[in-house]
């Protein structure tokens, strides 16, 4: 039996999307990445200030968290970072529509920020609008073709929700071709299990066909 979604949650952590959001230089308004020169860094004061929220977070504050992310999103619109980690405190309480309308104002921002938008696929996913959900992972996958966390939830969200189990496999299969640490033996098994279920699809619609 395939684990439920709960069990397979989702593969981005809050700290770890701001760092890359704000590191990346995708975080200047219209979001898009910069071809003849780097885009500038974050001021080194709402830097020190992201890393506190950053520090509060690790330590379980998420009050104090929130407090100063609230701030940096306030002071700086066209910070996607503090926006997606906003969110995600959010959704972790169950706020759903507050976090998605945040991360919708974050891929508006910064347009090429995987995470972002994958994150945004996690609440429509949550939310039970799995159109949307498809849509967001796909543009994160748009934006960063080799990141994993968009290839993975898009496969659970095949596999699970929409019972589309061969584009589930082929999202898997990219996965694994991404990621091959010892994490993935799970989804090995996914994999064989999908497998093995795409071929009774298969093979029940040519017997439909022939009929």
């Amino acid at each position: 039996m395939s684990p439920t979604s709960t069990e397979r949650g989702s593969r981005i952590g809050p700290v770890a999307v701001a760092l890359a959001l704000l590191a990346a230089g995708c975080a200047q308004l219209g979001g898009e990445r910069e071809t003849a020169a780097v885009a500038p860094g974050p001021d080194p004061r709402v830097q020190r200030a992201h890393d506190e929220a950053l520090t509060a977070l690790q330590a379980g504050d998420d009050a104090g968290a929130e407090t100063r992310l609230l701030a940096l999103v306030g002071e700086n619109p066209d910070l996607a970072g503090p926006m997606v980690n906003l969110a995600l405190l959010q959704a972790r309480r169950g706020e759903l529509e507050p976090a998605a309308a945040l991360l919708e104002q974050a891929v508006t921002t910064c347009t090429q920020c995987a995470v972002a938008w994958n994150e945004l696929g996690v609440v429509r996913r949550r939310q039970g609008r799995f159109d949307e959900a498809e849509r967001a992972y796909r543009a994160a996958i748009a934006a960063e073709e080799t990141y994993p966390g968009a290839h993975f939830n898009l496969a659970v969200l095949y596999e699970l929700y929409l019972q589309r189990p061969e584009l589930a496999l082929a999202e898997y299969t990219r996965y694994r071709a991404l990621d091959t640490g010892d994490a993935g033996k799970d989804v090995d098994k996914w994999m064989a299990d999908l497998a093995r279920r795409a071929g009774v699809v298969q093979r029940s619609a040519q017997l439909e066909t022939v009929e």
